[in-house]
């Protein structure tokens, strides 16, 4: 069964089995198998991607598709092995005709990359572009999944993931097998048997994952946002809903009462930010300032500020009624 869409989502339902079945594997037995049958042993597979894995019926990873490898053993042809491959898993240094066994694991990486969000790193209309995109441009942080598992596992992953994306290979892990472990140590979950409160309410008014939630400064009121692209108010003792803000095009990232409790501001993937009356659902105004999307937000003490973070790599503070921005960092 060819792996690429149902990897994602196995990813998704089951993230802390699917690393060790993907990642450890396609690390640990996959890649040094196909070097020995190949008979490159240290050298390149050139090719590393989803679609040259495959899943056998007991979820063993093979691969496949050693046709660049070998046709580049046979032939001797360095300049061939190095070249060849697809260049939207392809590392800066293969680009440039100087690949090696660390290039494999930049290809994994954004195989783990997409696996885990859903995207490629680095997109274009043609490979050069894509090519000088991983040669020149940082690899984007990985977004909010919409899985709360990985997304709770996330700035461990990142961190994990960012190194084996390296420009450099030297700043790569030593090899591919480190890079596995590593990656399977910060998708550990926590202890099952750590004892968890009771529950007092649960609220299920959201059609889709929730990302995002945040008490009144009463503590009466719950404003939860998610996939859904909505906001729902409702009562934290009973769990009756209040009101639902629908007004944002894509899923909600982050929210934050204003400190006297009448308004809230909330931050989306469709790039704006939006105040609006916490009773009345009325929207106030609408914040354009970010190029991505909004994933943290907050008030000044004083209500008259807000601050937001965003995808683009942007804080930016701006006038809670003006929509001014007042500085940018």
């Amino acid at each position: 069964m060819r792996l690429r869409l149902q990897v994602h989502r196995f990813f998704c339902e089951n993230p802390c089995c699917a690393r060790k079945i993907f990642t450890e594997r396609v690390a640990d037995l996959a890649l040094p198998y196909a070097r020995r049958t190949t008979r490159l042993l240290e050298e390149l597979l050139s090719d590393v991607k989803p679609e040259n894995m495959l899943l056998g019926p007991s979820n063993q990873v093979l691969l496949s598709d050693f046709g660049i490898a070998v046709a580049a053993h046979r032939t001797q042809s360095l300049h061939t092995q190095n070249a060849l491959g697809t260049i939207a898993y392809m590392a800066p240094e293969q680009a440039e005709g100087k690949a090696r066994t660390a290039s494999d694991q930049y290809a994994l990486a954004v195989c783990v990359y997409e696996w885990l969000s859903g995207r490629l790193p680095f997109s274009g209309t043609s490979t050069l572009e894509i090519a000088l995109k991983h040669q020149r441009q940082p690899s984007p942080f990985l977004k909010r999944n919409k899985n709360p598992h990985i997304y709770s596992m996330l700035p461990d992953i990142q961190e994990v993931v960012m190194k084996a994306l390296a420009k450099d290979p030297r700043d790569r892990f030593a090899h591919i097998l480190a890079f596995a472990e590593t990656l399977a140590n910060a998708c550990t979950e926590d202890d099952p048997d750590v004892p968890c409160g009771s529950v007092l309410t649960c609220y299920r008014g959201h059609v889709a994952h929730v990302l995002t939630l945040a008490w009144s400064p009463n503590g009466q009121w719950i404003a939860s946002g998610g996939v859904d692209g909505t906001v729902q108010i409702w009562e934290a003792k009973t769990g009756k809903i209040r009101s639902t803000y629908l007004s944002h095009k894509a899923e909600v990232n982050t929210l934050a009462w204003s400190p006297d409790g009448t308004h809230l501001v909330s931050g989306s993937e469709d790039q704006t930010l939006h105040v609006w009356h916490a009773s009345t659902g009325k929207q106030m105004l609408t914040y354009r300032g970010h190029t991505d999307g909004v994933d943290a937000v907050t008030w000044s003490p004083d209500g008259t500020r807000i601050a937001s973070g965003s995808s683009d790599r942007t804080i930016q503070i701006w006038d809670a009624t003006k929509r001014l921005r007042i500085s940018m960092f």
